[in-house]
């Protein structure tokens, strides 16, 4: 197209017989168009399935949107981002987002993402969680449109207990006791031990024990 409007140019500048004054006006309004013409910018847009191509003037992506009339949910993503300047060839992608349910110990609520990993849709949501938390599916996996997260909040405590352990039994042989005697040689004492043992709370909850030391 550009190439079409210089071969104008060139023809009315130099192969028009009429006096140049006529020509003058018509050069100017070419030059008006041509300058709008190479002002103009090719984009791409993907969305929803269909492929838009067209040329604008906007400068920004959230101007071509508009100008598109395409209108954005909670949880789309543009990329570039919408304050992108426009460049000729320009390729814009609009990403829709889907609704997942997130369940934690306090509520639980809907939330549009994109395909991205656990844990950052958790972040996007304001959900804290840490190392010890039990999350479901795991926090590197790629969540799916309508999936459920589960957060279930690990805490722990120790706890010291003093525990009794009884005395054992030792036996050794005598031959010079008849066959089934027994004869006590030392009566044995119980003994105690003093236990640090972590408690393992899901959700408040007290889910199990685990004895982490013993000192007798």
């Amino acid at each position: 197209m550009r190439e079409v409007w210089m071969k104008l140019v060139n023809l009315v500048l130099f192969n028009y017989k009429e006096p140049k004054v006529y020509i003058w006006p018509a050069v100017i309004v070419l030059g008006i168009l041509l300058s709008w013409i190479l002002a103009l910018d090719q984009v791409t847009i993907a969305v929803d399935g269909q492929v838009i191509e067209y040329k604008t003037l906007k400068k920004t992506v959230a101007n071509v949107l508009v100008e598109q009339k395409i209108n954005l949910n909670q949880g789309d993503v543009v990329v570039p981002d919408l304050d992108s300047r426009i460049t000729e060839n320009l390729n814009i992608e609009v990403i829709r987002a889907f609704p997942v349910t997130i369940k934690t110990k306090e509520q639980t609520f809907e939330f549009f993402t994109v395909e991205r990993p656990v844990k950052e849709v958790l972040q996007k949501a304001g959900v804290n969680f840490n190392d010890e938390d039990r999350i479901s599916p795991g926090i590197d996996e790629i969540v799916k449109p309508y999936q459920q997260i589960a957060v279930v909040t690990v805490t722990s405590n120790i706890i010291s207990k003093t525990v009794k352990l009884p005395s054992g039994t030792e036996y050794k042989r005598d031959k010079n006791l008849e066959k089934g005697t027994q004869v006590v040689l030392r009566q044995g004492e119980d003994g105690v031990a003093e236990r640090q043992i972590k408690v393992i709370y899901e959700n408040g909850r007290e889910k199990r024990r685990v004895t982490v030391s013993e000192k007798i």
